[in-house]
């Protein structure tokens, strides 16, 4: 099942406790409104937070939702820039550079998500992401961040 604006009331609010929240990382959760020009892709100046999905679930659920109103950016989640360009050190330093249990480390998880996409069709690390999904740069004109959806 896909979530969006047209079905999210298809989940029960019972099955949550006051206590519950819900974090989304996937892009625009909190923004409400779609765009209507390539322009809006980039550009937005008008979010529209209260329509968006983020605020539609808070209200229904009655429960705190995170949400990001830009795109979100898994850039970095395998690795930050700087983790790969050790990740490759290591294979031409015999694992000298940065040091051999960091290496070890970096071709063990390497080795777990390429197994998992091999028989999974998807990458899949048990520990999960090495570094958080974090707030990407677009649209300009709405604020970065993960943010807190309150129920109104």
């Amino acid at each position: 099942m896909s979530l969006d604006v047209l079905n999210y009331q298809r989940i029960s609010p019972l099955a949550f406790s006051s206590s519950a929240r819900i974090d989304s990382y996937a892009c625009r959760t909190g923004m409400g409104n779609r765009p209507e020009y390539p322009i809006e892709e980039a550009i937005q100046f008008f979010p529209q937070t209260n329509e968006s999905l983020a605020q539609l679930l808070a209200n229904h659920l009655r429960i705190k939702v995170r949400a990001f109103v830009r795109r979100s950016d898994y850039r970095n989640t395998w690795g930050s820039f700087e983790e790969r360009q050790l990740g490759k050190l290591c294979g031409i330093s015999d694992n000298a550079a940065p040091g051999e249990e960091w290496c070890r480390r970096w071709r063990a998880l390497a080795k777990e998500r390429k197994n998992n996409n091999d028989a999974l069709t998807f990458t899949y690390q048990t520990m999960g992401a090495m570094n958080p999904v974090i707030s990407g740069d677009t649209p300009i004109g709405v604020p970065g961040g993960h943010f807190d959806f309150l129920p109104k």
